[in-house]
């Protein structure tokens, strides 16, 4: 999953997977990859080898996001 915004979004969600039980959990699971720059920054979520992604991953992963960022362009 791709999440496109402003580099102050990106740099709350990045802050937000370090600090809270939520982001953390999604980093043992997910690969975190951040690209920022100055029109459309993004991060993208993937799925680290051996992991299974589940249904549950995508609303954890939503729910995150949308809790920090509201609208967003996933």
């Amino acid at each position: 999953m791709k999440i496109t915004a402003q580099s102050s979004i990106i740099n709350s969600i990045n802050e937000a997977l370090n600090e809270t039980t939520i982001g953390i959990a999604i980093k043992t699971k997910y690969s975190i990859n951040v690209i920022l720059n100055n029109d459309n920054s993004s991060v993208e979520f993937i799925l680290k080898d051996g992991e299974i992604q589940t249904d549950a991953d995508m609303f954890w992963l939503g729910w995150f996001s949308n809790q920090y960022f509201g609208d967003i362009d996933i």
